[in-house]
């Protein structure tokens, strides 16, 4: 799975290393970026329901 991260404010600013720095949570249904202080459902990023 893949998407921009360029949807996503905070993860638009943030550098290539500090993407790599994801995890799954909430029994694999989201994502989390403990250095950026983000969390995105992965059905949002699915049904293409990005923030505005």
């Amino acid at each position: 799975m893949g998407f921009p991260a360029s949807k996503f404010p905070r993860l638009a600013a943030a550098t290539p290393e500090m993407l790599q720095q994801v995890m799954l949570r909430v029994q694999g249904r989201a994502l989390r970026w403990e250095n950026l202080d983000e969390d995105i459902w992965v059905g949002d990023v699915l049904a293409g329901r990005f923030p505005k």
